[in-house]
């Protein structure tokens, strides 16, 4: 009796799927399609296929995307409104790009800005005081000797 025979198989591409549908969703900016190694598949050692199982692409729908807002710095230092110490504000900013306005879509609501009264105290010898001539409770400060 004849031995059998064993043919080599080399994979092949299928045909590449339909491209995935962009979301109207404004999280969705690239689509897809794939195509699998089955047309044959590799068979007794046959090579697979060459290339990639996917394809990617940017969206060409418009969707309509409002902005976000990024999250808040850290807050500044308290300035004093006058000299080295006493009352002031400090104060802190985001933007509106988080992401930012998309084709027409809204943007942020609120403000950019933020800002809360502070106090300096002009008690202590520090570098910021020494050099504070304004009032500091019933006290003014002056230039250290």
């Amino acid at each position: 009796m004849a031995e059998p025979i064993t043919i080599i198989v080399n994979g092949h591409w299928s045909e590449w799927s339909f491209w995935d549908a962009c979301s109207t969703d404004c999280d969705m900016t690239v689509e897809t399609r794939s195509r699998s190694c089955t047309n044959p598949a590799p068979k007794h050692g046959g090579d697979s296929c060459f290339g990639s199982e996917q394809e990617v692409r940017n969206c060409t729908s418009e969707a309509i995307c409002p902005g976000s807002w990024s999250a808040w710095v850290p807050w500044s230092a308290c300035n004093p409104s006058i000299g080295d110490c006493g009352d002031g504000a400090k104060s802190r900013t985001r933007t509106c790009d988080n992401p930012a306005p998309r084709n027409g879509g809204d943007s942020c609501n609120g403000q950019d800005r933020d800002s809360l009264n502070c106090r300096v105290p002009c008690g202590r010898k520090t570098n910021a005081t020494l050099n504070c001539r304004v009032p500091c409770g019933d006290v003014i400060k002056h230039e250290s000797e």
